[in-house]
């Protein structure tokens, strides 16, 4: 082997051993802080449409829960969130200045 050629292979070898660590970390931060959801979009759906809720607007995955804007069965724009574990509907009561 070449003098080049063994700089080059440490190199990559080096980069790799940099990389994995960290990637590593990234894989286990999402994992732990709820990053891929266990409940699909569909079923979130159908939860918030079985608790009553309409016109949903909005659906995203945020911070480790499914977060949907909808319309009550009084018509009232309201925020909620799906657990996925037992896909429960509540309402976020953070909302400032509207009803809901």
């Amino acid at each position: 082997m070449t003098h080049a050629t063994i700089l080059r292979r440490s190199l990559i070898a080096g980069a790799i051993a940099l990389a994995l660590p960290a990637a590593w970390a990234l894989a286990s931060d999402r994992a732990a802080t709820g990053a891929v959801p266990a409940m699909s979009a569909a079923q979130a759906l159908a939860k918030i449409e079985a608790a009553g809720y309409r016109s949903v607007a909005r659906l995203e995955w945020e911070r480790g829960t499914w977060e949907a804007r909808a319309l009550d069965a009084e018509g009232r724009r309201v925020k909620l969130r799906v657990d996925e574990r037992d896909g429960a509907v509540t309402r976020d009561e953070r909302r400032r200045g509207r009803a809901g």
